[in-house]
């Protein structure tokens, strides 16, 4: 004779259960077991296992539910905090971030849909995160300066991965040369608007890095070939999207800054066509070079004569 087992989810273990869990978005979890049943309840509310918390496109009486349940009393679990929805950064509602030193297990932040002078707040408070290694910052307001963000974000004792999407960035004033405290930055992204003459400074800050992407870097009228001071010698990966900027301009960012890239990828317009010069300057100063994309864009116009 047969014999049928019929396993239910409830028979597993308190581990294994803790293991799907690792699966599923942490808002899910709590959607389908913190009312459930006791044991469940028990599992989500006595856990000391580290959460990730995503929250996006939710209901502002549902965050306030999952708030109060889950995020006020587990602060010290969360290694992962990825916020897009705009009611979390209203201190009146939700006063997350406060205090922030709570957060002692945070690895990796992203602050997605933020407006400037709630970054700045939060900003000043992310030093006494000792174990923050990741941040990712996407603006959405106007802001004339990012000089004061860029010097706070510089400042994290623990980054290693940062991305900073200021897009409605208008700063033209370059930073001061760091002299003393350096950011421990490998892995750098901006995706707003930074000019030639801003790099020297800027890089200053962050001489660990390995990576790097720029897109959009700007032409500047400032003659800059006789103040480069920085070689990124970790640098092994570089992607530049370049607006406006002469080859000479360009060549000497390469010359000054640029020995040990492997990996080029870069964007321009018709004045980096130059197949010799490339060979050139590849051939003299760039010797680790392995991987090289170039996209040109440029428009060939109709002669009617």
């Amino acid at each position: 004779l047969s014999r049928e087992y019929i396993t239910h989810f409830e028979d597993l273990s308190n581990e294994l259960t803790y293991e799907i869990f690792e699966f599923l978005d942490y808002f899910h979890v709590y959607e389908a077991f913190f009312n459930l049943n006791q044991r469940f309840h028990s599992l989500l509310t006595n856990s000391t296992l580290p959460i990730r918390i995503n929250i996006s496109s939710i209901s502002k009486s549902t965050l306030q539910r999952y708030y109060a349940d889950i995020i006020t009393s587990n602060k010290h679990r969360i290694n992962l905090l990825n916020l897009s929805n705009l009611f979390m950064y209203d201190d009146r509602v939700f006063p997350l971030f406060h205090p922030m030193s709570k957060f002692h297990r945070l690895e990796t932040l992203m602050l997605n849909n933020i407006e400037s002078d709630c970054l700045k707040n939060i900003l000043n408070q992310l030093t006494s995160l000792s174990f923050l290694s990741s941040l990712t910052i996407s603006i959405i307001d106007e802001i004339r300066d990012a000089n004061p963000i860029y010097y706070q974000v510089f400042h994290l004792p623990a980054l290693k991965y940062c991305k900073l999407s200021l897009k409605k960035c208008f700063t033209n004033e370059p930073l001061l040369i760091a002299t003393v405290k350096y950011s421990p930055i490998e892995y750098l992204i901006l995706d707003n608007n930074i000019y030639v003459h801003q790099l020297n400074s800027f890089l200053s800050y962050v001489p660990h890095l390995r990576r790097l992407s720029f897109h959009s870097l700007c032409h500047s009228c400032t003659d800059q070939r006789k103040i480069w001071k920085n070689h990124l010698i970790h640098l092994t990966h570089l992607s530049l999207e370049m607006v406006s900027i002469e080859f000479d301009q360009f060549e000497q960012l390469v010359i000054n800054l640029l020995p040990s890239v492997e990996v080029l990828r870069i964007s321009g317009d018709a004045k980096y066509i130059d197949a010799n010069r490339w060979k050139q300057l590849i051939l003299s100063h760039l010797p680790k070079l392995r991987i090289f994309d170039i996209l040109l864009e440029f428009y060939i116009g109709n002669d009617d004569n």
